[in-house]
């Protein structure tokens, strides 16, 4: 018998006659075991993964961030200079939220000693002009201060959270069909390269039309990232606390990146560390390399398994493929996947719902972090607290999904496509998903004429999207679809014993 054929211990019994053996995954994933060490992990290394992609996605929050400025004032402003200054009661206007930072009163002479420049009778507080030049509050580097992106200029810090959206948006449909076309590892792994290379070139700048160019090639190319590892958004909250306490701390935009982006190279060695999904290799007729992959997972968790389940990993790991046929979970290779899904109203009913509570989510999620930053006090210890926020929340929506079901909590949309197209069908959601993150920046400047358009902004598109992921079926103690029939026949399939939201299966999916 080959090195990789498991051993079948005297205690197993046969579940059914050998002559009827079906193949049946589900049944070889279920008894590798629901949690041991090779699924401990995997599942460790995919929190890395999901924590490092979060903070990239939001990185412009801080990179791009606004700080506290006001004009630079002639004849006052030395060489030596400080935001706060004496003379400012009588050089720039006060307004509502404190001094103007786009405006300072006009001079009244031209042609003074720099110690006589400085008095109040110089100013005329009746004219007011625009500066051109700025003073910038200490302790902090960004691309504002940097490129002296203020006032007039300020728009082009808006742009770079746009950009890095749209960037998202055009790389995640390519994405998720690299990643049913080519392996989940593989896609994993090109998105890795993309974004760790892109993103320390783009620490580098040394202007804003090279930053803002590398800021949209870094998400188009590498944002896959994500949906690849997809894993319990609890790490995404983890991932952005992270963020916002590195950048407390180091407050340079330059070296945070550096910091982040190298950090990333490391997951390029999850090419040897991960193995590739099994359902996938299935699905790609690759059994047998599935089936060593099984088998590893038993011996680390040492695991026997039932006489059916072995003698069916045996057939796999000789690459008997004539015992597949039985059940068909094999694709048709006659007819392009994306031409059944066409003909299935059910499932473009499906994704067009699931794509509308993607809108819904990344539009509110991306308001709340951004908005955090806006709040009186430390901007950093606000967002800091909205993240961790997001944790018991995320803990007890996990364990909410667990219980009462997907469903009515409005969670775990990747469970209701197959296999054999769920990071494509994923990915699309996710693309639509960005509209609503491109937008959420407009909030806050509606909210400048109306404090509460925001929420109700935010209640108007989410109370639709709930109401419509009624209508999705219940994925609660459900098989996992493989193909496109499995997943239409969802609402109507089996109850297993299992929970599918056991990370072994967010990991082997």
């Amino acid at each position: 018998m080959d090195e990789m054929e498991c051993s079948v211990s005297e205690n197993l019994v046969p579940t059914m006659n050998q002559e009827q053996q079906k193949f049946d995954l589900d049944l070889l994933i279920e008894q590798v075991g629901p949690f041991g060490k090779f699924q401990l992990k995997l599942f460790s290394l995919l929190c890395i993964s999901s924590a490092f992609a979060t903070a990239f996605a939001f990185m412009f929050i801080f990179t791009a961030g606004e700080m506290s400025y006001r004009c630079r004032i002639p004849g006052c402003d030395g060489n030596c200079v400080s935001y706060q200054a004496p003379f400012l009661n009588f050089t720039i206007p006060v307004l509502k939220e404190g001094f103007s930072k786009c405006e300072m009163f006009q001079r009244t002479v031209s042609n003074t000693s720099l110690e006589d420049h400085c008095q109040w009778e110089f100013f005329d507080p009746e004219i007011v002009e625009s500066c051109s030049e700025f003073v910038y509050e200490d302790g902090e580097a960004t691309i504002l201060n940097e490129w002296n992106l203020g006032c007039s200029e300020e728009w082009k810090l808006s742009l770079v959270g746009t950009v890095n959206n749209i960037g998202q948006l055009l790389c995640l449909p390519l994405a998720g069909y690299l990643s049913d076309r080519f392996g989940r590892r593989t896609a994993f792994i090109w998105s890795v390269i993309f974004t760790a290379s892109l993103g320390l070139i783009r620490s580098f700048s040394t202007n804003f039309t090279m930053f803002i160019v590398f800021e949209f090639l870094e998400p188009a190319l590498g944002s896959g990232m994500f949906n690849t590892a997809f894993i319990l958004a609890i790490f995404c909250s983890i991932g952005l606390a992270c963020l916002g306490v590195m950048f407390m701390l180091i407050r340079d935009w330059r070296l945070l990146m550096r910091i982040l982006y190298g950090a990333a190279c490391f997951m390029i060695t999850y090419q040897w560390l991960l193995p590739e999904s099994p359902r996938w290799l299935v699905n790609k007729n690759r059994i047998t390399e599935a089936a060593k992959i099984i088998d590893k997972t038993a011996k680390i968790n040492k695991k026997s398994l039932t006489l059916d389940a072995q003698k069916m990993l045996n057939q796999m790991l000789k690459g008997e493929e004539k015992f597949l046929e039985i059940e068909q979970k094999t694709l048709t290779k006659k007819e392009s996947r994306l031409k059944i899904l066409l003909k299935s109203p059910t499932m473009i009913f499906r994704f067009i719902n699931c794509s509308i509570s993607w809108i819904a989510t990344l539009f509110v999620y991306t308001g709340f972090n951004m908005t955090s930053v806006f709040i009186s006090g430390d901007k950093y210890v606000n967002f800091i607290v909205s993240c961790l926020i997001e944790i018991p929340a995320c803990a007890i929506g996990a364990w909410l999904m667990a219980t009462i079901g997907r469903r009515k909590v409005l969670c775990m949309d990747f469970l209701l496509f197959p296999t054999e197209l769920r990071q494509s069908l994923f990915s699309g959601c996710s693309f639509f998903g960005r509209i609503g993150a491109i937008l959420a920046p407009f909030t806050l400047y509606l909210g400048k004429y109306m404090e509460s358009m925001e929420m109700i902004l935010f209640a108007a598109i989410t109370i639709p999207a709930g109401i419509l992921i009624l209508f999705a079926p219940e994925t609660l103690n459900k098989p996992l679809p493989d193909t496109i029939q499995d997943a239409e026949n969802l609402k109507n399939a089996k109850s297993i014993r299992y929970d599918i939201l056991s990370p072994k299966h967010l990991i082997l999916s």
